[in-house]
């Protein structure tokens, strides 16, 4: 049982909104799930399910609209038991952003009541095989079919394909009609820690796609970034000195440009054109972090010194072009209006720092 408290004030120029809003219900769920093994432990089942409720909601107490089943499998290919396949199915559910829930029309009605649980299937299939009692090696492919996403009646666009950028995500009249789905491949190594070295190496290639309100076309998402690899990693050398790095990079992530016409008409409203998402897309990030300890061990407290280096390539994060209004050099706006495009300088800064931490 969770108690959701939420507030918010929202003012639209585009489309005449101003609302204040306070939102406070209550969120519970049931669930229930059982386990076994048999084949003398190499098969091992589990079945599940689970049902959530909200008391905001107009069909938030009717649990059978979220009841959600779900299985796994999992059985040893080899009687060494090195080889593993694993399979899972389920169905799952989430309440929409308390920033939906919470908009009110100029009325103050909240006008958001009668939308639905987001709804997904998952379905994964994987095979892992042990290299050794501390490292292992797995490839995984799984999908997600999404059902009842919110879709904006404003402009007609999933919320899938929003908030990427710095506007109110999700404070707008949406309606349950919108599907989605998700599908790829990981490859997993990791690498326990066995007293000198661990390593956890995760590369994702995936697409994420979802339909607007008329729902002949799938647009990509804007998480739908395509590739994402994670290192983790660490080393531990004598006298207790330890480096450990992680890395992360985020492959290319779509955006709706900037409609200059309609933005032109509206400002300083910017309005987004969400017909050309997925035609253009955002370079990718990369960022490489390093951190070195030196611990101390005493009777009753331990001491840990350490420097980490954040961005150590010193990489800059992509954003999404801006515009403004063409100024002259004493800063006054030239007519007839025109938008030019806005150059934000960003230091691509590496960021060390330096602390330390006792344990008693």
């Amino acid at each position: 049982l969770i108690n959701s408290d939420y507030s918010n004030a929202t003012e639209d120029l585009v489309n005449n909104r101003q609302f204040e809003t306070d939102l406070n219900f209550f969120r519970y769920g049931i669930f229930a799930q059982a386990s076994s093994n048999a084949f003398n432990n190499r098969l091992t089942f589990s079945l599940g399910a689970r049902a959530d409720g909200n008391s905001f909601s107009n069909t938030g107490n009717e649990l059978y609209r979220t009841l959600s089943p779900r299985a796994s499998i999992s059985y040893k290919l080899t009687e060494d038991q090195n080889w593993t396949a694993n399979a899972s199915v389920g169905r799952y559910y989430k309440i929409l952003p308390y920033t939906t829930l919470g908009f009110k029309d100029n009325n103050g009605n909240f006008t958001n009541k009668n939308a639905d649980y987001i709804q997904s299937d998952h379905a994964v299939l994987g095979l892992e095989y042990l290299i050794n009692k501390s490292a292992r090696v797995s490839v995984e492919g799984f999908f997600k079919k999404y059902d009842d996403y919110p879709i904006s009646t404003t402009d007609s666009v999933s919320l899938a394909n929003k908030g990427g950028g710095f506007e109110v995500f999700g404070s707008e009249p949406v309606i349950s009609q919108g599907k989605g789905r998700t599908y790829g491949v990981e490859l997993l190594y990791q690498q326990k820690f066995t007293g000198k070295f661990y390593a956890v190496t995760a590369f994702t290639f995936y697409k994420s796609e979802f339909t607007n309100l008329l729902g002949n076309d799938y647009d990509p998402a804007v998480w739908d970034n395509g590739v994402l690899i994670s290192l983790l990693g660490g080393y531990k050398f004598g006298n207790n000195w330890e480096v450990s790095g992680r890395y992360r990079y985020l492959g290319k992530a779509p955006y709706a440009p900037v409609d200059q016409e309609a933005t032109l008409d509206n400002y300083p409203a910017v309005i987004l054109d969400y017909n050309q998402l997925g035609s253009v897309r955002l370079d990718p990030f990369s960022q490489l972090d390093i951190r070195i300890d030196k611990k101390w061990s005493f009777t009753n407290v331990s001491l840990d010194v350490f420097l980490e280096i954040q961005n150590v390539l010193a990489q800059t994060g992509p954003s999404e072009p801006r515009y403004g209004l063409d100024r002259n050099e004493n800063g006054e706006i030239i007519t007839p209006r025109n938008l030019v495009r806005v150059d934000l300088t960003q230091d691509a800064s590496v960021l060390p720092s330096i602390g330390l931490v006792l344990n008693f």
